[in-house]
């Protein structure tokens, strides 16, 4: 999978592997603080809760320079019919 660079990469991405009827299931998007991310939540999943993920606010709130998150933490899943 490449790196998606801009909130239209990321929308256009979650359209070409999600159906509308997907989305409309989601209950809960988990996001880093990307504000990207947030708004891409908002359009595509209109019925999820929006979660900043826990170790995104401990890093903002300890002022860590640390680049990466555990590996559990920095998947991004693409769905049960789509491939990594």
């Amino acid at each position: 999978m490449s790196i998606l660079y801009t909130l239209e990469e990321l929308l256009s991405w979650i359209k070409q592997s999600w159906t509308e009827e997907q989305r409309g299931q989601v209950e809960v998007v988990t996001i880093d603080m990307w504000d990207g991310y947030f708004y891409a939540a908002l359009e595509v999943f209109p019925n999820a809760v929006i979660v900043i993920d826990r170790f995104h606010v401990e890093k903002k709130a300890a002022g860590s320079d640390q680049q990466t998150a555990p590996p559990d933490e920095s998947v991004l899943y693409q769905g049960k019919n789509n491939e990594s």
